[in-house]
């Protein structure tokens, strides 16, 4: 896995890469834990990711509904990939269904076609 951080002003952008499995779901809770510190925008490039499970994906939802909550704006890039579609497919995320009864301004995977 491969995470690298982008600071300017009050924006991160996370460039995320490689396999984004359960091996690696302890240092990404960390990572996203850490990464919003005082930003109120967080872009996340997962262009570069290869491979994702469902811990992963379960962490980037737990993250997305944080930072919704927070009142700071998680905006996902290349959510969209053939890696992170098939993902969500097999994991039963379809682009139909959503999590909550109030789901995230920016939900991964029903996007912006709520």
């Amino acid at each position: 896995m491969d995470l690298k951080t982008e600071k300017s002003g009050s924006t991160v952008t996370v460039k995320m890469g490689g396999p984004l499995t359960i091996e690696h779901a302890a240092k990404l809770k960390t990572f996203m834990s850490n990464v919003s510190g005082d930003a109120e925008e967080i872009f996340v490039d997962l262009d570069g990711v290869t491979d994702i499970d469902l811990s992963c994906i379960q962490l980037l939802c737990s993250a997305n509904l944080s930072f919704d909550k927070n009142r700071k704006r998680l905006i996902w890039k290349n959510a969209h990939t053939n890696v992170i579609t098939r993902a969500l497919s097999e994991a039963g995320y379809t682009r139909e269904v959503v999590c909550h009864d109030k789901p995230c301004k920016n939900c991964l995977w029903k996007g912006d076609e709520r």
